[in-house]
């Protein structure tokens, strides 16, 4: 991987939990701890609506599970989430991130529907690997020098 390489040459999960907007904060909770992962995007119709993440629970739910438990998730999601597509340079993922301070981004395919999720995980091990392969290059370099 380089500094050049697309949202494509991630290892992106395409088993995405999704769960319409009539689903209630304790089925998505339910899910969330189930499946041990941070977000959930809300589709319909195979379009995105919105994310509904740990975060989300967390500012939004928390010291209130009782009275919210049976309300919708379109009450609490994260709206029109920003996304971006599979051809967007994961160097503008990681900057869209950090100027939204959000830690999930939406990836659509050329039709507009959900192809996966960018994770900040996944871009900490990109840069990982990123700059494993730098390193190696700067050593080789510098064997060929000496």
């Amino acid at each position: 991987m380089d500094i050049q390489s697309t949202v494509a040459d991630l290892n992106l999960i395409t088993n995405i939990a999704q769960c319409g907007p009539d689903a209630t904060i304790a089925e998505v909770r339910e899910l969330l701890q189930g499946s041990k992962i941070g977000s959930i995007v809300i589709t319909e119709r195979k379009k995105v609506k919105g994310i509904f993440t740990e975060r989300d629970y967390l500012m939004k739910i928390a010291g209130h599970e009782t009275k919210k438990q049976g309300l919708l998730v379109s009450e609490f999601m994260t709206q029109n989430p920003k996304s971006v597509d599979l051809d967007t340079k994961i160097t503008d993922v990681l900057e869209l991130m950090i100027q939204g301070r959000f830690r999930h981004v939406v990836v659509n395919d050329k039709k507009g529907e959900l192809a996966g999720v960018v994770s900040i995980r996944d871009l900490m091990e990109f840069l990982q690997a990123t700059i494993n392969d730098l390193e190696k290059s700067l050593k080789d370099l510098a064997a060929c020098i000496v």
